[in-house]
């Protein structure tokens, strides 16, 4: 189960992100859209499901997002829920009525005092809440090379899933060796096998420009695969296709990756 819900502005991932990278050092469990939304599921059924089930919840407060419909709704459904706030003011900003209104009486940590003093203040006070006891400067240097090799492996097992090898030759049964990035020939049949990957590639090199659904039924690699090769940059949305994805920075329409140009 996690510990924090995080409610912010998708304008402000890359400051989010700072926040989560040192979650992930100390140990504290979180949970924050878009990426953590279960596959099959929407934004209406899993955030309230989550903020229920997570004793804090972090309000990041920016002019974006006071102006934030989600924002406005998770508040509220946090308030109903009776909820630990807490607020982080990542700008200075005049709070609007329905803030003020909300986070009476609730203390705010603000990055006016400084970024680096703020985050140690809300790792402490929500390490606090959730009974996470604090550690010495040696166990930290121990605890983060570890939280570090931990990720490591998360990531590469994650990456390995989205593009499984194959395990054997899906012919004969027989076994495979790697000839070039993604290909695979069976030492008995000699027939080539090949990653998701090189599947899709393959696919599109003599079908031309498709959409997810296409590339998914004609090849059987999962949308979650498909759409990381497009976040990765290995493919592109076709430009006349409708579709388009989103930067994680600033929402701008993009066919490939997580960035726009201009935020790169």
């Amino acid at each position: 189960m996690n510990s924090v819900f995080i409610s912010y502005s998708s304008k402000n991932n890359t400051e989010v992100c700072e926040i989560t990278k040192m979650f992930d050092k100390y140990g504290i469990s979180y949970w924050k859209a878009p990426e953590m939304i279960s596959a099959g599921s929407n934004y209406a059924r899993e955030i309230p499901r989550v903020i229920t089930e997570c004793p804090v919840f972090l309000l990041v407060i920016s002019n974006d997002s006071q102006q934030s419909v989600w924002v406005e709704k998770e508040i509220d459904f946090a308030i109903n829920s009776k909820k630990t706030i807490v607020p982080l003011k990542i700008e200075e900003v005049e709070l609007n009525d329905m803030f003020k209104f909300y986070l009476n009486n609730v203390q705010t940590i603000s990055y006016s005092e400084g970024r680096g003093e703020a985050l140690k203040k809300l790792r402490e006070r929500i390490s606090e809440l959730i009974n996470i006891q604090p550690i010495n400067a040696a166990e930290d240097k121990d605890r983060v090379e570890v939280e570090k090799d931990r990720l490591r492996q998360h990531r590469a097992r994650r990456i390995m899933g989205l593009n499984p090898q194959p395990v054997s030759c899906k012919y004969c049964d027989g076994e495979l060796e790697l000839i070039r990035n993604g290909v695979y020939k069976c030492r008995k049949c000699g027939k080539e096998n090949y990653d998701y990957f090189r599947t899709v590639r393959n696919y599109l090199e003599k079908a031309g420009p498709s959409s997810k659904l296409e590339i998914q039924k004609a090849t059987g690699v999962p949308r979650a695969s498909i759409d990381y090769f497009l976040r990765q940059e290995q493919l592109e949305i076709p430009k006349n296709s409708n579709i388009r994805l989103r930067c994680a920075k600033c929402g701008a329409p993009i066919r490939t990756g997580y960035l726009c140009d201009n935020c790169k």
